[in-house]
């Protein structure tokens, strides 16, 4: 029997009856001798001695490795991305709009030079809001395909 440092000493007191109770268990020592808690792990090491009474199904370690493995799964989160793919949409959308109906001020300050001036259209935003949604959307359709 080796001793623990890490166990504080009525842990270490536990471990020394639990021990003592499967040695004497083992050689065949009555139950009935010793304190209540000696007798009490006698009791859990005759037990545990015993083969189980219930046999297990042939394929029990085929049905615990599929529990395990579909538990390791990552739960399906389609409607949840599926879901914040069309709150982007709409907020870029949303944020197009505004910036079409009331941007046009701010917009105008942009334009001190011929790239300002373009930089300066709402068109331009527009289109640039388009290519960026065609490339998101196209990049979340194919990766989506790839692990349906």
């Amino acid at each position: 029997m080796s001793h623990d440092p890490r166990l504080p000493a009525s842990d270490e007191q536990e471990w020394s009856a639990q021990e003592r109770a499967l040695a004497e268990q083992r050689d065949g020592a009555a139950a009935a001798g010793g304190d209540l808690r000696l007798r009490s792990y006698r009791l859990v090491a005759r037990v545990l001695a015993q083969p189980l009474q219930e046999q297990l199904p042939p394929d029990f370690a085929r049905q615990v490795a599929r529990r395990a493995q579909q538990a390791a799964e990552p739960a399906d989160t389609r409607l949840e991305q599926g879901l914040l793919t069309f709150l982007v949409a709409l907020m870029l959308v949303a944020g197009l709009v505004w910036m079409l109906v009331s941007g046009d001020p701010w917009l105008q300050s942009l334009a001190p030079g011929p790239l300002g001036t373009l930089v300066a259209e709402p068109w331009m935003w527009a289109l640039a809001a388009c290519l960026a949604f065609t490339r998101v959307s196209r990049h979340w359709w194919l990766h989506r395909d790839l692990h349906a």
